[in-house]
Order: structure tokens, then sequence, then C-alpha cells
């Protein structure tokens, strides 16, 4: 099936690690890209190399998505009217490798605020504004620590279980309504960026073999949203629906899990510090933030090459 092109999409915690790498490959398929992360910097420095070398447009939205303000910013940025955003990854997120007690309240309601509430407004902008136009997309992503209890990071694992959870049942409400709007959950193990090393995660044990690159990652979550697969978990071999731990006991049907299609959709449609991904820390393998920085411009618009 050819890939889709989206015209374009809103990334969260762009700056590094699998949220960096689905910019890349969406701009490499044309689509234009507004970039979401706290750190300015590595946005800006990343849509001038987008620019250069793919030719679309790359709009750097810098924001912590903690803050309720800065939120409904990025929430308000994905309603727009004039420039509408038809795929939001909703890929920022933060973990530490710590106990409940030793990482504190604060911590502990950060992650809750990053992982789960702001992804649920920005699914909620999304869900609303595409609805109303009649397309669009949506890929959240999660964790495999999503599917197991998490000592030494329980409010992580705890969040990535509520991400899938909440991404499996709104898939199917989507369906039952005949919504335009499609919705898939990737749930990566093991990928090479830098939140280990940023939540303070031992990996120097884990074998070679259960690594992924996070080009890769990115490359298969796309994959399933535009195949109308619900849910992703990259290196499991297809045909696996029947002993995915999250089809057991689910009212799910078996079919919106990761190795099968949603019926009726899929994408034949033609249209301790906590650690966080990118500054917006990427998920995808579980991590402490760098202090707070200043509020930075709301929003610097790179032009198409040429325009």
């Amino acid at each position: 099936m050819p890939a889709r092109t989206w015209s374009r999409v809103l990334v969260t915690g762009a700056s590094s690690g699998i949220g960096k790498a689905f910019a890349g490959l969406l701009a490499a398929r044309g689509s234009d890209v507004v970039m979401v992360a706290r750190d300015a910097q590595r946005l800006s420095e990343l849509a001038d190399r987008l620019v250069s070398e793919q030719g679309v447009a790359a709009e750097v939205l810098p924001a912590d998505l903690t803050d309720p303000g800065e939120l409904e910013q990025v929430a308000r940025r994905i309603d727009s009217k004039t420039d509408p955003v038809d795929l939001v990854v909703n890929n920022a997120g933060m973990g530490i490798s710590a106990s409940f007690w030793e990482a504190g309240p604060d911590v502990a309601t950060m992650q809750v605020d990053l992982n789960v509430r702001a992804l649920v407004r920005l699914t909620h902008a999304a869900v609303a504004s595409m609805g109303a136009r009649g397309t669009g997309g949506i890929v959240n992503v999660a964790s495999t620590a999503g599917f197991f209890p998490g000592p030494g990071g329980a409010v992580y694992s705890a969040g990535k279980a509520f991400v899938i959870n909440f991404g499996l049942g709104l898939a199917e409400e989507l369906r039952r309504a005949g919504s335009p709007v499609e919705i898939s959950t990737l749930c990566p193990g093991f990928t090479r960026t830098e939140f280990q090393a940023r939540g303070g995660f031992e990996t120097s044990g884990v074998p070679e073999v259960f690594w992924h690159d996070a080009d890769e990652v990115a490359r298969q979550g796309l994959d399933a949203l535009e195949s109308g697969r619900t849910l992703c978990i990259p290196g499991t071999p297809p045909g696996q629906a029947q002993s995915c731990p999250c089809i057991r006991g689910s009212v799910v049907p078996p079919t919106t899990c990761h190795s099968e299609r949603s019926p009726g959709r899929g994408g034949g449609r033609r249209s301790g510090q906590p650690s966080r991904a990118g500054s917006t820390r990427t998920t995808g393998s579980p991590g402490p933030t760098a202090p707070t920085r200043p509020r930075e411009p709301s929003s610097r618009r790179r032009r198409r090459r040429g325009s």
C-alpha cells in the first residue's frame, strides 16, 4: 500500500528520539511539520535541516505541556482554521527510575500531567477538529511498559497503561460513530534514544536483539496508522492478536489489536528529577527533566524554500 501524504502534521517531543524520527520521516514524505518541545534551539536546528533537505515548511512551537496555558496554546494550534493539522503524533512523555516515595509528589504528578493529561487534551483537540473537517489521524505513543506493573517506575507504567487502554477504547468509539478520524497507539520497547540516560535507567544488561532504532519505530507506527491497525508493538510478528496482553478480558474486539485491521476502517480511506524526551521527553523506553527554562516565544514559522 503506498504511503499516505499528510498535508501538515504536529509532533510533540519532536526535538529528539522517536518524536524527531517522526518529524524527519513525515517531512521526507512531503508533509509540512509543526514541532513541539521545550528546547527551542534544538527545534530550530531541526527545522532548518528539514527545510533545507526536504523543502517543506517547518514550524517551531516551543511549549512545556505540563503548563496548562502552554498546553492550550498547542491545542489551539491543532484546531487552527487557517493552517489545519491533519495528523497529530502525541509523543512527548517522561519517566524516572526511582521508587514512588523517592521521586516525590511533584515528579509523580508531573508525569501524570505530561504522559496522561496533555495527551488526552491534545487528542480531544485533534478528534474535534479533524472530525469537523472529515479527515485526520492520531498516533499516541505509549510503551510496552504499559502492559506490566513497573516497580521503580510505577507512575510511568501506569500512565502508559492508560494510554494503551484509552487509545483502544477511543478507536472503538470512533469506529462505532463512523468517524473519519483514525487513531493508533504505538508501544515501543527498548529504543535507542536519550530516554534511558536521562531517566537513570540501567540498560547495560539488555541484549542487543531487544533494541530498536527510533527511525524504525516511527516508520512502523506510521504504517500501522495508515493500514488501519489501532495498536502497534514494533518487532512483534503479525498474526499474534489473540495472545496480545491488551486483548485478554477486553471488550475491544481482537481485530483492533496490533496485527489486525480495525473493522470497517483502515488505510484504504482516501482522504531524583524527571526525564523528558527532547526537552519534552520522548517515550518508548522508560526518564528526569532539565530545570524549567524561561518562557520561549510562542512560535516561529519557517517558510518553504523558494516561497
